[in-house]
């Protein structure tokens, strides 16, 4: 990779379509150490950036992909926290055989990563992307300042949601400890995560909630463009919902409808191990994590139910969890 890096005069940074916390951490803290080296590089988003992210050192350099834009002139490009080119949403659509013409270099936590890159470096076991670029720094020789440390801290503490998933392991809670030392500004990262949400997103959260239904076993809810436009939420406000839902007691799986402006239906899938959603987001040519999936379906929300809550019992029963009288809450 640093022989890659070192070789060229523009890198492109690319992550993956409404990215989150890891996504932006990643692609930024790339940014930091790439300028730290002497290097020219843009960093793109496919989709507007969400609100909670605003505050990170650099993010003023992101660049946000319009339908139609120039890719920039670059002869490299850095992928992060994203398992296939598919995943970068309008910039591979539209431009997908200038990037198949350019050297790729890929960082990524992803199990269903594709491995695109010329260089990959994907570690399934890691809790975020973030959590491997930090030793990807160090192994290069990157000053790790607290301006980037603060952006890969922002990574791994979003994909850990504060260190509570099953994907936390000691190596996630050195790398906490080391960014902390390292001067990363956690207290921000943590207001801007947990005591910052916008009131639309409580109001969209109570309007999904309020139509949440299980069988016993699985969980689901849906929402609308609708319902968007009338609590006045930005889209991130459904990775909220779907925290809330991960909150119920005693359920192994669930999954979140959310209708697109184009009329298709993007699923959040969440489950306890051993059960693998994963697996299942495949059937859509989705992907992700063992617990945590999601894919794309060209249909309207209430097909998409029909086709994925059926899936969705039958992984769980493979399990041995028995399915109950489907009632609304």
């Amino acid at each position: 990779m640093l022989q890659r890096i070192s070789e060229a005069q523009h890198i492109l940074l690319l992550t993956h379509v409404n990215p989150d916390g890891d996504a932006i951490g990643s692609m930024l803290s790339m940014w930091h150490a790439l300028t730290a080296m002497g290097k020219r590089a843009t960093p793109l988003a496919s989709s507007v950036l969400p609100k909670m992210a605003a505050w990170l050192p650099g993010v003023p350099a992101i660049q946000v992909y319009t339908p139609g834009q120039s890719l920039p002139d670059a002869d490299l490009i850095i992928m992060t926290d994203t398992a296939s080119f598919a995943r970068t949403g309008d910039v591979f659509a539209e431009h997908e055989l200038a990037l198949r013409d350019l050297p790729v270099l890929v960082v990524d936590h992803h199990e269903t990563n594709t491995g695109m890159g010329e260089v990959s470096l994907v570690q399934p076991e890691a809790a975020s992307a973030c959590e491997i670029l930090l030793r990807l720094f160090q192994a290069m020789g990157v000053d790790v300042t607290p301006e980037l440390a603060t952006c890969l801290m922002f990574g791994v503490l979003t994909d850990t949601q504060c260190f509570q998933t099953d994907s936390t392991t000691p190596e996630t809670m050195r790398i906490g400890a080391e960014l902390l030392a390292l001067g990363a500004d956690q207290a921000s990262a943590v207001k801007e995560m947990f005591y910052a949400r916008p009131l639309s997103t409580a109001v969209l959260i109570g309007m999904a909630l309020a139509n949440l239904q299980t069988d016993g076993v699985i969980a689901w809810a849906t929402v609308t463009q609708a319902m968007l436009h009338g609590s006045g939420a930005e889209d991130g406000a459904v990775d909220e919902l779907v925290l809330e839902m991960q909150r119920i007691e005693g359920l192994p799986a669930l999954v979140m409808f959310k209708e697109l402006p184009t009329g298709a239906t993007k699923i959040s899938l969440r489950s306890q191990p051993p059960i693998n959603v994963a697996t299942l987001a495949k059937r859509w040519k989705g992907g992700g994590h063992a617990q945590a999936a999601g894919a794309v379906l060209p249909m309207p929300p209430a097909q998409a139910a029909e086709e994925v809550l059926p899936a969705l019992r039958d992984l769980v029963a493979e399990h041995g969890q028995r399915v109950i009288l489907s009632v609304a809450l």
